[in-house]
């Protein structure tokens, strides 16, 4: 039997954080979300998670900054990146980095799923 993976989610648009947590949840997803970097990184510091799929525009702390500090405490979590906006200067950086992939905002459900797998299922895989 599959262990039951657990991701953390971090995105301030609601209706975007539910369509996507109940789709990875009836995958067989467990998913904890929160709606903040700052948020986010308390989750982590008192669970502990298998992925973290991140929005990169947010208020306050945003996707970047919580990488880098989820980076710096946990190297080797892997991250799935969803963004809206064309961010050409932070793909090609986050190409250089392990375990990390971006999506593109509108996207379908099964391309993240299939992401998350990949993600999952890889010792080493960098942004594609």
């Amino acid at each position: 039997m599959e262990e039951i993976k657990r991701i953390l989610m971090i995105d301030d648009d609601r209706h975007m954080h539910r369509i996507l947590q109940l789709y990875l949840r009836n995958s067989g997803i467990v998913v904890d979300g929160v709606s903040s970097g700052r948020l986010a990184l308390h989750k982590l510091e008192q669970e502990t998670y298998d992925l973290v799929l991140t929005d990169i525009q947010m208020p306050g702390m945003d996707g970047k900054e919580l990488i880098q500090k989820i980076r710096q405490k946990l190297p080797e979590i892997p991250i799935l990146i969803i963004s809206a906006y064309e961010e050409e200067k932070f793909e090609a950086e986050i190409k250089t980095m392990k375990k990390i992939q971006m999506v593109a905002k509108p996207f379908d459900q099964t391309t993240i799923l299939e992401k998350i797998r990949a993600l999952l299922n890889s010792n080493d895989i960098s942004a594609n």
